[in-house]
């Protein structure tokens, strides 16, 4: 071990900066070498990792494959981003503040520090703490699921380009109403995803649970309903963190995690007597908190509206979907009809989508562009 975690610290210093640089090029909208490179050190990866196994190298050879993937992202990164910088003619460069830049990025850190207390494994830490180990499990397994699919939603997966988008509109005019409607956009397109997913998860969840996973794992259904929404909602903070840090008021964000300490204390109370499922309603209720604090707070420096209509329209259409599973769901008995109810499901909300538009035409016309097809008629 000792030999072990000086390299594993390395490792995670390369795979920091392998992080830092990764946001960089995202920022310069260098999005498709992103996907190129994370390939490749993929590919390398798991190549390095076989050899090494089949030398005999055991856990060392793991480590070592893993260091150099990192090693090898960081050179092509590194790479790309100097010669994207350095080329750019000199009538192009502006003077760089030092000062404006470190008291930004301190503010970003902070807010970024804090968001540890944020991290579910605090709540597994409270919850094995008062109800044990097994309700830990049961916890961390409904977190981890709901995290896993908010995280790739197209929305979210998504959410590194957005941000440079804002910097980039807000920069060239300092226009609120382009931020506003960027604002909307945005979020409409999260919902567009995150709302059947809410509706769809929450009526299949223990159909999907006792198909795919065990019976035991039953106990988590109320949990993880309570948690889907609320995780949901918390993707919806983005934006508005987005709009904090185009106009360079992420102080904000850092201001409002005083939400902490009613998080701490409401886990405390509502894990030793309603369970799991009062972690849930702890991490829940403080989401709802921080995005209240965080929204009041923008609209009273930058004129931005949810687009409730457009909203409206998406709840409507996923409600006609979840009709349509909650009817089969007594037809729902193995792996195939679960796909085929799904997928039933999925068909009908995108049908009514486009009969029931939530989208703006030249919002549309917009999405059609970047994604280079004319496939989004919703």
């Amino acid at each position: 071990m000792g030999f072990y975690f000086p390299v594993l610290i390395a490792i995670g210093i390369v795979a920091a900066q392998v992080s830092i640089l990764e946001n960089i090029s995202c920022a310069l909208f260098l999005q498709r070498y992103n996907a190129i490179y994370d390939s490749i050190s993929a590919i390398a990866q798991f190549l390095l990792i076989v050899t090494f196994l089949m030398l005999g190298y055991s856990l060392y050879g793991v480590i070592c494959a893993i260091g150099i993937a990192n090693i090898l992202l960081f050179l092509f990164y590194f790479n790309r981003i100097s010669k994207t910088i350095f080329n750019k003619p000199s009538a192009n460069k502006t003077d760089f503040n030092f000062s404006r830049f470190l008291k930004f990025s301190f503010k970003e850190f902070a807010f970024r520090a804090m968001g540890f207390f944020w991290d579910t494994s605090i709540d597994i830490y409270i919850i094995t703490y008062i109800l044990g180990a097994s309700s830990a499990g049961l916890f961390g397994f409904a977190s981890s699921v709901c995290l896993f699919l908010v995280n790739w939603l197209p929305g979210i997966a998504l959410q590194n380009l957005i941000r440079p988008l804002f910097a980039k509109i807000y920069a060239r005019d300092k226009s609120d109403e382009k931020i506003n409607r960027v604002f909307g956009l945005y979020n409409k397109f999260k919902a567009f995803f995150v709302f059947p997913v809410i509706v769809g998860m929450w009526l299949l969840i223990d159909k999907i649970i006792l198909i795919i996973f065990k019976s035991k794992f039953l106990p988590v259904v109320d949990t993880f309903r309570v948690l889907l929404f609320f995780v949901m909602l918390q993707s919806f903070l983005r934006p508005i963190n987005n709009v904090f840090a185009i106009i360079e008021r992420n102080e904000v964000p850092v201001y409002s995690n005083v939400v902490i300490f009613y998080k701490l204390i409401a886990s405390f109370l509502l894990i030793k007597y309603f369970g799991i499922v009062g972690a849930a309603w702890s991490f829940g209720s403080s989401i709802v908190l921080m995005f209240l604090i965080q929204y009041i707070c923008l609209k009273r420096i930058v004129n931005v509206k949810i687009p409730y209509k457009s909203f409206f329209k998406i709840v409507l259409n996923s409600f006609v979907m979840g009709i349509t599973i909650f009817l089969l769901r007594s037809k729902i008995n193995n792996v195939a009809s679960l796909i085929m109810a799904s997928l039933t499901g999925f068909i009908v909300y995108i049908a009514v989508s486009c009969l029931n538009k939530s989208f703006e035409p030249d919002e549309r016309s917009l999405l059609n562009s970047v994604i280079g097809i004319k496939i989004w008629n919703f």
